[in-house]
């Protein structure tokens, strides 16, 4: 296990809550993507829906896509990607992490949360003792980062990284809507119990990954907000919270 690896993971809680609010129809159509632009005079802001893991198969990205990045002087990322690939964030997302000395991960679960986690620990391979020590909002992260990596999917190839290195050699200005310390404090500061059930939705969601990975990229590349909206929320009305 790598915290590299999980820091690149944080993005996600920003996917699996966003709620996308444009028409859509249901069949593919060319050219579409989940791309808006927002005008004001003389103004334009392009609005890109991200996917933080994707397959090296996915590139080239949609033509619009880079269109709209090559007529944009700003970037705009969620969060500031320099920063999370700092070393001190990742010993911060470790210090937020961790439980307190002489508790245990299997201590803390409820039994039906307890034996979903083990039952996924066995057929990863992971040792249970290894990740006894974290909170369950980071063995959530973690599973599913190792998941989407397993599946071939990798933050290397993600739109974010994407036009982040773009942005860089470009040498455009580049802004983030939200601090890493803001998205740490969001995970960290789940209580026992809501990060409980954030952990048994993942487990939850993850028996889908495989079935489910392929056609959230496709629906992305194609614009169907719709579909896109059902796979995102599968499992969200389980847990309200």
């Amino acid at each position: 296990l790598t915290v590299c690896a999980l820091v690149f993971v944080l993005a996600i809680m920003a996917a699996a809550a966003l709620r996308v609010d444009a028409q859509s129809g249901t069949n593919e159509a060319p050219g579409k993507t989940c791309l808006w632009a927002v005008e004001s005079g003389a103004h334009r802001v392009f609005l890109l829906g991200s996917i933080h893991f994707l397959r090296r198969d996915a590139y080239p990205l949609p033509a619009a896509m880079e269109a709209a990045y090559a007529a944009s002087r700003v970037i705009v990322f969620e969060t500031d990607i320099a920063q999370m690939m700092d070393l001190s964030v990742q010993a911060r997302m470790l210090e937020l992490g961790m439980l307190p000395p002489g508790q245990s991960l299997f201590d803390v679960l409820g039994p039906d949360t307890r034996q979903r986690l083990e039952r996924k620990l066995r057929d990863t391979g992971l040792p249970a003792e290894a990740l006894a020590g974290f909170k369950p909002w980071v063995i959530a992260l973690t599973l599913s980062t190792l998941e989407f990596i397993r599946l071939g999917f990798s933050p290397d190839f993600g739109v974010d990284m994407h036009f982040f290195q773009k942005a860089q050699a470009d040498q455009k200005r580049i802004e983030a809507l939200e601090t890493v310390e803001y998205q740490l404090q969001l995970l960290a500061g789940m209580d026992d119990a809501l990060q409980e059930k954030f952990l048994a939705q993942t487990l939850q969601e993850l028996e889908l990954a495989a079935g489910v990975a392929p056609d959230l990229v496709r629906y992305w590349a194609s614009g169907r907000v719709d579909a896109l909206r059902q796979l995102l929320f599968k499992t969200i009305d389980q847990y309200p919270e």
